[in-house]
């Protein structure tokens, strides 16, 4: 029986990620030696492309962005499976402006974090869409009972909702986009089903968009790891595509 070692980030946000939250992140990394390394989506942050962003948001533009995410994916994770999450598609999005400057920048920006998932050979890149025409087109994963979405819901029964969506029988469904850390159990005839949510590793602070919400209290910076055991294929046991996931939380602040 094999063993497959797997790690889930994301949520850093950019340039409003958290130094020593991905310092950490990195150390561990290292020291875990994961072949399966899931970006959970918001590499990045692209504020200035935020509906109703300040006038600050704007002015601030988005180098310092595309560069610490960057970073992230070339230095840092070097994801073998690539989550779009609802603030890394809005470079997609303004590809469309009528603005000629603003969708050249979007365009830059599309193929700069191409172009750094290609230089880590991700091998798995996935939209932030639940439907599409082809798998790259829709957010969600899976890695034998291991899958999951950057997150498309919020709120409490956010990761339950998630877990009982796309939750087939003995899966671990892990998602991000909520920042904070949350456990559930679906209780199933044949295996439970079993909800994470990732936290985050952007700094929280930095966050004053979401400063007057109840729910940002409970953010907290973090990640998910885990194993998968393969067992191999005999006439008995089945195919080698029989996995069982287990994982782990690091939280780092609450």
């Amino acid at each position: 029986m094999s063993i497959i070692r797997w790690i889930a980030a994301g949520d850093n946000h950019g340039h409003h990620v958290c130094k020593e939250s991905e310092e950490a992140l990195a150390i561990h990394i290292g020291r875990w030696k994961p072949t399966v390394r899931i970006l959970m989506g918001d590499c990045f942050d692209f504020g200035a492309w935020r509906k109703g962003a300040s006038p600050e948001d704007q002015e601030e533009g988005i180098e310092s962005d595309l560069k610490a995410g960057n970073h992230f994916i070339r230095k840092v994770l070097k994801p073998t499976i690539f989550m779009q999450g609802n603030h890394d598609i809005r470079a997609e999005e303004q590809m469309l402006s009528r603005n000629g400057d603003r969708a050249d920048n979007a365009r830059r920006a599309v193929q700069s974090y191409t172009d750094s998932l290609q230089a880590v050979d991700c091998r798995e890149i996935h939209r932030y869409s639940v439907k599409g025409k082809n798998p790259k087109d829709v957010n969600r994963f899976r890695v034998g009972k291991l899958t999951g979405t950057h997150g498309f819901k919020t709120g409490v029964s956010a990761t339950r909702e998630t877990a009982r969506t796309l939750g087939r029988p003995g899966d671990v469904v892990i998602h991000g986009h909520t920042h904070d850390f949350a456990l559930c159990t679906i209780e199933h005839l044949e295996a439970n089903i079993v909800g994470v949510s990732s936290m985050c590793l952007m700094d929280i602070n930095m966050a004053a968009y979401a400063h007057r919400r109840l729910a940002t209290t409970k953010w907290c910076q973090g990640w998910l790891h885990g194993v998968m055991m393969r067992r191999p294929a005999t006439a008995r046991s089945g195919p080698p595509t029989a996995f069982r996931a287990s994982l782990s939380a690091r939280p780092l602040t609450t």
